[in-house]
């Protein structure tokens, strides 16, 4: 894979929980909203396996914490391409059962943290620099001509991650105010509109 010409970075976005969940449902409700949303993985993997990495280690017998990476992109065009970058970290996360509907559960108690970053990469082949033409004038084009495309596609990532925390958030009760939360049937798993 080669190196992007230009990268136009989007600012990180953290958000921190200490709550109680089921992990297997979270990691299925984010997995559903990445594969919803159009979102590939990169460096080659196959569609369905999403993680760059994952740790579990058992801080003791009742204990744990849980390290997840996904990197992501997705091709808007053959010259642009978005990528995300999703980090879910659980510390303390120990095992707990609880009661809804007069059903007991097991669940999940800890501090789940979520950082999002991503970029959006302009010629992310490298084919402009092989152009003889096309590499002299590349910093004009993104400068002065693309300039406002460039801004548009940043923030076209800026509402994708935005949703992505949105959709989080929900999945913890906490509403974000945002367009997209206005349905909050759709945040629950159903994709946006």
């Amino acid at each position: 894979m080669s190196n992007p010409t230009y990268k136009i970075p989007v600012k990180k976005m953290k958000i921190t929980f200490k709550h109680t969940c089921v992990i297997t449902a979270l990691y299925d409700l984010m997995h559903y909203w990445v594969v919803e949303n159009d979102w590939s993985p990169r460096y080659g993997r196959t569609e369905g396996s999403i993680e760059t990495m994952f740790y579990a280690n058992r801080l003791s017998p009742k204990m744990r914490h849980y390290n997840i990476w996904w990197r992501l992109q997705k091709n808007i065009n053959h010259h642009v391409r978005f990528v995300m970058n999703i980090d879910f970290i659980g510390l303390g996360v120990s095992e707990v059962e609880v009661v809804w509907q007069g059903k007991k559960y097991k669940a999940s108690k800890g501090e789940f943290t979520f950082t999002l970053s991503g970029a959006v990469e302009i010629d992310p082949n490298g084919e402009w620099k092989k152009s003889k033409i096309v590499s002299k004038f590349s910093d004009y084009l993104v400068k002065t001509l693309l300039r406002r495309n460039m801004i548009d596609y940043r923030d076209e990532l800026r509402r994708e991650m935005m949703e992505f925390q949105a959709f989080i958030k929900n999945f913890f009760g906490q509403y974000q105010n945002i367009q997209a939360s206005q349905n909050m049937d759709q945040l629950r798993g159903y994709g946006f509109s």
